[in-house]
């Protein structure tokens, strides 16, 4: 019953927010999900969720979250402690708190690198 509730809740919530928003409440089993040109954001503790992009931003806060994020993501901003984020390809990332860390495979500029921001302790980006 709490998890019925629970998905419930995250389904209105989501729908309420707009089309083309991802945002998720309730940690669980893993989820797979698409968005287009758009924005991610993911809050919480313990998720662990499987995307796919095409462009746009994501947004990952809270702690002990695992997210992967196949295609490509313009920006990300992680906060929070204890984050985990793959991605295929990113131009920009912003790390704030302590221990999360942001793994690309390849990036749209011209260095190849993803510029980085890093705020706090034991945060890192790394291209792979």
């Amino acid at each position: 019953m709490i998890m019925i509730r629970n998905w419930f809740i995250t389904t209105v919530f989501t729908l309420a927010v707009g089309i083309g928003t991802i945002l998720t409440q309730s940690s669980g089993p893993e989820r797979k999900s698409k968005h287009n040109g758009t924005k991610i954001e993911v809050n919480g503790v313990g998720h662990r969720q499987n995307l796919i992009s095409n462009g746009g931003n994501a947004v990952i806060s809270g702690s002990d979250n695992i997210i992967t994020i196949k295609g490509s993501i313009t920006t990300i901003q992680v906060s929070g402690a204890s984050n985990t984020v793959y991605i295929d390809k990113i131009n920009n990332i912003s790390i704030e708190g302590s221990g999360n860390i942001v793994f690309y495979k390849s990036s749209g500029r011209k260095s190849g690198k993803a510029l980085v921001s890093l705020t706090g302790i034991e945060n890192y980006a790394q291209k792979n």
